[in-house]
């Protein structure tokens, strides 16, 4: 207890503990607004592509490649590349459905297609989905004219952003009800489906990103793309005497050894009486027989309800899969969203960087003016060992002159953050900018103080109290107490 009263009271005489006060507090407090900021921007950024494309969590095929929503991102030949499927869908959707937590999901198709108005090519992205599914998911999105496309419909839905950036190109102005042509090349011939729009929307955050999007019914990307609508067949069922048929090993004139003359069908202009001579045993079709919603698929967003964590479910999901042996995977909204999303997070972890790097530069400054004071205390020191302060009684007073230096600067620069959110909540800042509305998360600046924030602000003064006493500790200690008394006049 004594050691921290003389502690005291040589920080109150010192004049060098205002100026160390002070640097730490003004650094502690810039490391606590640019996390506010990032915190609330990031907190606003995940609800807008939560609820706009991501969902809570997206399962995706496993892939070498830096897969997201939007395809593949590998800079320069990305968008040339084919997106994996699902595989096996139906048993990967069985289980997403059956995961504790989930509310509601919705599967996706993805590719790129181009938009054709009136001779005019737009490259943009497609997400082939029920439509009615999707925007029930994306409770983010609001449609402003016409109606989504149920399943086995047709259509096509533009966001409120795509259709001006298309008259901006065009001159055109499309509008619900307008047809657009949708083109893609495979290198030898061309695909064309022309679409109806039949919805305008708009997302709660729009960025350059979301102004690609387009929705369209998945029979007519998967006609755009040359997909089959089913990844898997079922076995057929026959019989005995037809697998034997399938078996036969002789001539194909064996085929027609008991055939018999059918009598000719009549045919009035150019139609063909339907089963005209097919008996009606002739088996349905395996692929027939599948979900007529199609099996082939991209990826699975999910919406976990309120209070849920998504990283737990993440980890279910995954654990499952792997059990089973397939090939796919469970992700977040950040590797969903891929690098529309990432920079914010890379910009966060810069501009930490930046701030720990000035804090690092001013460490040096306080540590030493430190290291000067404990050399002009060195005869003080000295007396004190003389009279039976111990090592450990040194080493202990100025351990906690340091952390009364650095907790009040902690303290001073939290209560000083804090105002300083609270100004800039006051005063509103909005932005106009479309790339400051992307990297802010919205058009108002959200700031959002942690306690996660406070306390990690703390922690750094305390480990900056813990460095910065070891060596001005240290220059003390080795002085012997007869050379210090020598210093004293």
């Amino acid at each position: 207890m004594f050691a921290f009263r003389l502690a005291f009271r040589n920080v109150v005489s010192r004049k060098s503990s205002f100026v160390i006060i002070l640097f730490v507090a003004f650094t502690i407090c810039i490391l606590v607004v640019s996390n506010a900021i990032f915190d609330g921007t990031g907190s606003g950024i995940e609800t807008a592509f939560v609820r706009s494309f991501t969902g809570d969590i997206v399962v995706r095929p496993v892939s070498s490649e830096p897969l997201s929503l939007f395809g593949d991102e590998t800079p320069g030949i990305g968008e040339l590349s084919e997106i994996p499927q699902l595989i096996p869908y139906k048993e990967i959707k069985a289980v997403t459905d059956s995961l504790p937590g989930a509310v509601q999901s919705v599967p996706q198709l993805t590719g790129q297609v181009i938009l054709s108005v009136q001779g005019k090519k737009i490259p943009i992205i497609v997400f082939g989905v029920d439509a009615v599914s999707y925007v029930r998911v994306m409770d983010g999105i609001t449609v402003n004219e016409g109606v989504p496309f149920h399943s086995g419909e047709r259509g096509i839905m533009f966001s409120q952003s795509m259709l001006k950036n298309i008259h901006d190109q065009t001159g055109i102005s499309l509008s619900v009800g307008d047809s657009v042509q949708l083109v893609t090349n495979d290198g030898l011939s061309l695909t064309v489906r022309s679409e109806r729009i039949s919805a305008v929307y708009h997302y709660p955050m729009e960025s350059d990103v979301l102004s690609r999007i387009a929705l369209v019914d998945p029979p007519t990307f998967r006609d755009l793309m040359g997909m089959d609508s089913f990844s898997a067949v079922s076995p057929a069922n026959i019989t005995a005497s037809e697998q034997n048929l399938l078996q036969l090993d002789g001539s194909i004139d064996d085929l027609f050894e008991s055939t018999q003359d059918v009598p000719a069908v009549p045919v009035t202009g150019n139609t063909v009486p339907q089963n005209a001579g097919i008996p009606d045993s002739v088996p349905v079709s395996a692929a027939v027989q599948t979900d007529g919603a199609g099996t082939v698929w991209n990826y699975i967003i999910i919406r976990a309800a309120a209070g849920q964590n998504p990283s737990g479910m993440i980890k279910t999901l995954n654990r499952r899969f792997k059990e089973n042996g397939w090939e796919v995977l469970a992700v977040n909204w950040r590797a969903a969203a891929g690098l529309s999303a990432l920079y914010m997070y890379w910009l966060r972890l810069v501009f930490n960087i930046g701030v720990l790097i000035i804090l690092a530069a001013g460490f040096i400054v306080v540590n030493n003016t430190l290291v000067i004071s404990a050399l002009g205390r060195i005869p003080e020191t000295g007396t004190l060992r003389a009279i039976g302060g111990g090592r450990r009684f040194v080493a202990v007073e100025f351990l906690s002159e340091t952390l009364i230096l650095m907790l009040t600067a902690g303290i001073a620069g939290c209560l000083l953050g804090l105002f300083c959110n609270f100004i800039l909540k006051s005063i509103h800042i909005t932005f106009s900018n479309v790339y400051l509305v992307q990297l802010f998360g919205g058009k108002t600046l959200l700031t959002t103080v942690t306690s996660a924030n406070i306390l990690h602000s703390m922690l750094l003064s305390v480990l900056l109290a813990g460095i910065g006493w070891l060596y001005p500790a240290y220059i003390l200690l080795k002085t012997s107490p007869a050379c210090a008394m020598r210093e004293v006049r």
